[in-house]
């Protein structure tokens, strides 16, 4: 019996969850800002990677199909914390070997990678792969990003509507006591 349910993904992504993760971390190294004294770069990576992931992969758009070469897409929808699972343990074996800190005010994880590192990962894949990549990463930033700044609109328009309160109720009162 044939499995209509996978027609739309079924997909073999071209590398692995531990390289994916070793490319993501990389991808998001070039992105970041530049210390040319340096020897090592610093990614900030969001602790919601997982959410951020998912609001990618379920986007109308068409998004599952185009990262379908980064992450195998067919696991991804039938066994999503399954893969999750997996992811983070690929995560957890990448930061091994790498110095890191957490920073719970951003809820980001720092992760020094020497600038050598990098590169050899980044000479692995060509052009193509690493554009698609590239715009994973960014993505995946901005998900995270979109979250804090839903929270901050959501404490504007919360003050928004208590000032509006307040001045409506003081010039009641106001009015109240002329007449």
């Amino acid at each position: 019996m044939k499995d209509d349910s996978s027609y739309f993904y079924e997909n073999t992504p071209l590398i692995d969850i531990d390289h994916f993760v070793a490319l993501l971390l990389a991808t998001l190294a070039e992105q970041s800002p530049k210390n040319h004294m340096s020897t090592i770069e610093t990614v900030l990576f969001p602790t919601d990677y997982k959410e951020s992931i998912a609001s990618i992969l379920y986007e109308e758009n068409g998004w599952g199909i185009y990262f379908s070469s980064l992450i195998n897409t067919k696991m991804y929808y039938e066994h999503q914390s399954e893969w999750e699972h997996e992811l983070s343990c690929a995560f957890n074996r990448f930061i091994e070997s790498h110095s890191y800190t957490y920073d719970f005010d951003g809820d980001t994880l720092s992760i020094e990678i020497p600038k050598t590192e990098i590169l050899e990962i980044l000479k692995q894949y060509d052009k193509e792969f690493l554009v698609s990549m590239d715009r994973f990463a960014y993505l995946l930033l901005n998900c995270s990003k979109n979250r804090h700044w839903e929270l901050m609109k959501k404490e504007a328009d919360r003050n928004l509507k208590r000032e509006y309160i307040r001045i409506s109720t003081s010039r009641f009162s106001n009015s109240y006591m002329i007449d």
